[in-house]
Parts: C-alpha cells; sequence; structure tokens
C-alpha cells in the first residue's frame, strides 16, 4: 500500500474541533476527538508504516485552528498520502511538537503537529493538512515564512519500510490490527454520514413546517383580498342604489358592504362608510349615517336603512345618494 487515507478520521476530527473559536473549547474538543480516533490511528501507524503507536494522534493543533478561523483560510481536507522526511531539528511546544524537514526540491520547511518523540537524523512519516503562510507561534515567539500543519507524525522503526506495507489476506488476518483498523475506519465514516442525514432530516422538516406556515398566511391573505361581498336577499348593490336612485327614493333598502371608515357622534350621529364589488374603487364610496353603530373598519356588513337623495347637511355635506337612520346586522 502506497498511499494511506485518513479522510473519515480527518473529518471526524474537523467536524469535533472547529465548532468554537476560544483556544480553551477547542483544546477540550480536540481531546475528545483524540480518544475516538486512537484505536484506528495507532495499528495502522504500527502495521503500516513501523510508528510508535503511544505517539501517534489524529488531532488538529489548536494554533491551526484559530489561524485558520482568523484568516478564513480553512477547508475540510481531501484524502492526502502519507510522506517521509529525515528530522533536521525540531521544538516542543506544549502538545504540540515543530520539525524541521528538507523538500524535495531542497528547500528547508517546518512542519506541526501532535506531540511525538523524535531524534535529530531520524525519518518520520506525516499526514500533510494545510500550509500557512507567515504563521505566528505564540508558544515559540516566532514567526514561521512557511509551516505545514500536518494530521499525524509518526518516527518509523529501525529498517521499516517508506514505500510498502505487509501484504496480508483478509481470510488469514480478520482480526489482526491492520483489518480492525479498516473496519473501525469504515465504521466511523458511517457514523458520520448518518449524523448528516439526521441533520438533513430534521432541516427540511423545520422548512417544511416554516413553508406550510407561509402558505396559510398567504391563502387567508388572499381570501380576505378575494372575498366576493354578496348582495344581500331582496337587497342592492351600490352600483344599483345609484342607478336606480330615482324609484328608490324615500324607500328602506338593503346593501352589503365592506366597512371603510367610521366616525362616531358628529352632528349627532355616527357616519359609516362601505364599498362592495359592484363599483371600481376609484368611485368611491357609500355613506351610510346611524344613531349608533356598532360596526368596525374591514368588517363586511349589511345595511338597511332609508335611501334618500341629494340630502344637503350644510357645511359641504352634500349627498346625491344617502342611506339614514340605518341599522347593521353581520
Amino acid at each position: 500500500m502506497k498511499k494511506v487515507y485518513i479522510s473519515a478520521i480527518l473529518a471526524t476530527v474537523i467536524l469535533s474541533g472547529c465548532g468554537e473559536k476560544q483556544e480553551d473549547s477547542v483544546a477540550e474538543t480536540t481531546k475528545s476527538a483524540t480518544e475516538q480516533t486512537k484505536a484506528v490511528a495507532e495499528p495502522i501507524a504500527q502495521g503500516i508504516y513501523g510508528a510508535k503507536t503511544q505517539e501517534v494522534t489524529q488531532s488538529v493543533p489548536i494554533e491551526m485552528h484559530a489561524a485558520a478561523e482568523q484568516k478564513g483560510a480553512y477547508q475540510p481536507p481531501a484524502p492526502v498520502a502519507v510522506e517521509v522526511a529525515e528530522v533536521l531539528d525540531f521544538k516542543d511546544a506544549g502538545g504540540y511538537i515543530y520539525i524541521q524537514i528538507q523538500e524535495a526540491n531542497g528547500q528547508l520547511l517546518w512542519i506541526a503537529g501532535p506531540k511525538a518523540v523524535v531524534k535529530v537524523g531520524q525519518k518520520v512519516s506525516f499526514a500533510p493538512q494545510m500550509m500557512m503562510q507567515d504563521f505566528p507561534s505564540k508558544a515559540l515567539g516566532k514567526t514561521f515564512d512557511r509551516l505545514l500543519f500536518v494530521a499525524a507524525i509518526a518516527p518509523l522503526k529501525d529498517g521499516a519500510s517508506t514505500t510498502t506495507a505487509a501484504a496480508t489476506k483478509e481470510d488469514d488476518c480478520s482480526n489482526c490490527d491492520t483489518h480492525k483498523a479498516q473496519r473501525a475506519a469504515k465504521d466511523l465514516e458511517q457514523m458520520v454520514k448518518d449524523s448528516s442525514s439526521k441533520v438533513v432530516d430534521e432541516v427540511k422538516n423545520v422548512a417544511s413546517t416554516v413553508a406550510a406556515a407561509a402558505t396559510e398566511v398567504v391563502d387567508s391573505a388572499a381570501k380576505a383580498v378575494k372575498q366576493v361581498i354578496a348582495k344581500p336577499s331582496g337587497g342592492y348593490t351600490i352600483a344599483e342604489l345609484y342607478s336606480k336612485k330615482s324609484d328608490l327614493n324615500g324607500t328602506s333598502v338593503s346593501v352589503a358592504g365592506r366597512v371603510t371608515k367610521v366616525s362616531k357622534g358628529i352632528m349627532g350621529r355616527d357616519w359609516i362608510h362601505i364599498v362592495d364589488d359592484s363599483r371600481d374603487a376609484s368611485a368611491g364610496d357609500f355613506t351610510i349615517t346611524s344613531p349608533s353603530s356598532n360596526v368596525n373598519v374591514d368588517e363586511v356588513v349589511v345595511v338597511t336603512g332609508k335611501l334618500n337623495t341629494d340630502v344637503d347637511f350644510g357645511y359641504g355635506y352634500f349627498y346625491p345618494v344617502i342611506i339614514e337612520n340605518a341599522t347593521f346586522s353581520k
């Protein structure tokens, strides 16, 4: 096996480690993620590229999270291959270690990852994760021109192969550490998928509830706007009151309409204005007077009273058609 892919482990760590921006919260979450994934990482490290199991974890450095959040650089990592390099120098910093290596192009590079026991001249394997530029390390009081954060650092045992792992048949060692690790990784990946599915389902349920509520509000509003005001039995529409005003003058009439305005106690009476669907809105409303009214704006009512024409109350109150001494029913 030339490359070791650790996408499932990294995905779990990222989901667990980046929920809080404060360093203390990240450290606590990182510790929990480390314990959950250690059982997977250790046998892989020992069985594949000769790592000391007690020194391998799959946690993500706290400083990596902080810097990534501040600079907006963090993205979930894609599966990466394990790389190998010789330790030229190293510095311990709390629970993490900084190691200087030489790249294939001859340039020197510092990497940072979970603490490991190493020595100068020793070869280590590591899983690259993210490169940072001009990274300030508070723990070391130093700014690195380039710093590569890695998800795991594993010292290689003497004579350990850096290119291939021992071939093992599934049916011959179904309980060996390598296959146990593979099964654990698959279980971990499925657990992440199941968790994501539950979140998606919950979001869909909430969205469906909100959509249903919004539809109900819109439907109610539409009904109110489109409500048809029916002519009362034996009554008239407002348009008919105007067209037949000569014949209806002095008679008791009924008309239905929606109340648009109520003015109480003016010249010893209440003044009510209504509209219906028989005339264009630009034609204005119809005026009614009553000794006492019990109606409110936007209510649909049936008005019964005496129709009079060309009524002049003085002070500019002249009405070609008006219903007076009206009563109301709803």
